[in-house]
């Protein structure tokens, strides 16, 4: 069939992520890797080693969402209107990933959206199936972030 990457039509195919019984198979990845604390995934977490590259569009991306929400939460206290819905469920697991990548200082300027994250952290539907379920090992990546993404994040906003 073909495909179109970066402007440049190929006769060839992507990887397919689902196997001829139609069951999910990541297709292979020189960019998905971990580093761990040991080393054991190949790399190990030394310090001044990995450097954080932030894509401006990502950026975008982000105030983008976080622009939406403050436009919906005009209506009501959730995405979308008086009542939690799946609009909330939705943004739940990226709003809880910038907060544990030490990024919640995105929403600084949207105090709406912070407000939002109070109501939906203080959901006990949420605190059940989320904060609850959550062990050390689901937090340890995230703790010792080094070096902290927020100043450069925080730099490049400012210059957007």
């Amino acid at each position: 069939m073909g495909v179109l990457i970066e402007g440049v039509w190929r006769d060839e195919e992507l990887p397919q992520e689902v196997g001829r019984a139609g069951e999910f198979c990541r297709a292979d990845s020189r960019f998905r890797d971990r580093i761990t604390a040991d080393g054991g995934s190949g790399y190990k977490a030394e310090a001044g080693r990995y450097h954080l590259y932030v894509a401006h569009e990502a950026l975008a991306h982000h105030q983008k969402l976080l622009s939406w929400m403050v436009d919906s939460l005009k209506g009501g206290l959730y995405l979308a209107g008086e009542r939690f819905s799946n609009a909330d469920c939705a943004v739940i697991p990226y709003i809880l990933r910038l907060e544990l990548l030490k990024l919640s200082g995105m929403w600084d300027r949207y105090p709406a959206v912070g407000e939002w994250w109070t109501r939906i952290r203080a959901r006990p539907s949420v605190k059940a199936a989320i904060f609850d379920r959550m062990t050390e090992a689901d937090v340890a990546p995230f703790k010792n972030l080094d070096p902290d993404p927020w100043p450069k994040v925080q730099e490049l906003l400012r210059a957007a």
